[in-house]
């Protein structure tokens, strides 16, 4: 399951209309997220009603986003999940380091 979070928006000074995006998209399996990518999309005027910039949510910006990117969302989640299904295996013992005391040395 594709999750988006709106991390950034970019507007017009004088009109305050939103031009572009930028989200990030996570998969997540199990409730875990699993992989993440970020990216950005340009908007087009809206035909709709405007919204003041401080009126905006982001469950609106994500409304827009899934308009927008319509079937990308599903190349989107497939490129993640690609990427988890070939992810390296860790080995069965991985190897640890570290010593189980701080150090309290102090040089002069």
């Amino acid at each position: 399951m594709i999750t988006l979070k709106v991390l950034n928006l970019k507007r017009f000074s004088d009109t305050d209309m939103i031009f572009n995006v930028t989200y990030s998209a996570s998969l997540n399996i199990n409730g875990k997220r699993v992989g993440l990518v970020i990216k950005n999309i340009n908007l087009d005027e809206s035909s709709g009603e405007f919204i003041e910039f401080a009126d905006l949510t982001e469950d609106v910006i994500i409304e827009w986003l899934f308009a927008k990117l319509g079937d990308t969302i599903n190349e989107i989640e497939e490129e993640l999940t690609i990427k988890y299904n070939n992810r390296p295996t860790p080995p069965p013992n991985p190897i640890l380091s570290g010593l189980p005391w701080k150090s309290k040395h102090i040089w002069p």
